[in-house]
């Protein structure tokens, strides 16, 4: 909460990496340590095993630990149920206190999302015991 409340009050720069104000679907933003609260990793439990979703391995080993397992280096395999931080956070936009008290009340905490995801492909695999799912979402 901390990180988002000095970014809401202009203490900390954003790179602004967007095309002509939209995203530019860098996935620069798509970090593997994001702020979440566990409804949040509850909902992407549930979606990436229903839709047998994978963790995205990257070209590049540092940035298969430092991207989010669930950005294939061009959309959020995750999309619809993406945490907050994601819904709300664009570099082109700027930050305000009316965004960081959407965050208020929340149980949020810091998570390594290759952790999460980690977990989650256990799971998976316990859910398809290791059949391919003709529904897959994932390449």
């Amino acid at each position: 909460m901390d990180l988002i409340k000095e970014i809401a009050e202009g203490n900390t720069q954003i790179k602004n990496n967007s095309c002509n104000g939209e995203c530019s679907k860098c996935g620069e933003c798509c970090t593997h340590f994001l702020p979440v609260c566990q409804e949040e990793i509850d909902k992407i439990q549930e979606y990436v095993i229903l839709n047998n979703i994978k963790p995205q391995t990257q070209m590049m080993i540092m940035q298969n630990t430092l991207t989010c397992p669930y950005y294939n280096g061009n959309k959020c395999l995750i999309y619809e149920v993406r945490p907050l931080t994601c819904r709300e956070f664009y570099c082109y936009k700027p930050a305000s206190i009316e965004m960081a008290q959407k965050f208020k009340g929340k149980d949020i905490i810091p998570v390594n999302m290759w952790g999460i995801a980690n977990e989650i492909e256990f799971q998976r695999k316990k859910y398809y015991g290791g059949k391919k799912n003709v529904n897959s979402k994932s390449k």
